[in-house]
């Protein structure tokens, strides 16, 4: 869960930035994919979406790390 938190700060932060959109827009389908990922604690049929949505997670941070980087020259 506090996952979802965070990514919906960033996408927020963002979208008051008016920059990155695709960097929002995906930000945008991580949060379902999330939230049906911790659906694992109820049935182990969900696992597939639980690590399909913690390497998009995982991939999400460093593009927004990576953008933050370029763009702070």
């Amino acid at each position: 869960m506090p996952r979802v938190f965070f990514i919906g700060a960033i996408v927020l932060g963002l979208r008051m930035l008016g920059t990155a959109p695709w960097l929002q827009r995906v930000g945008v389908v991580l949060l379902p994919l999330t939230l049906l990922g911790t659906a694992t604690l109820v049935a182990g049929a969900f696992f597939p979406l639980l690590a399909l949505s913690t390497l998009g997670y995982e991939l999400w941070v460093g593009a927004v790390a990576w953008h933050w980087l370029r763009s702070s020259r």
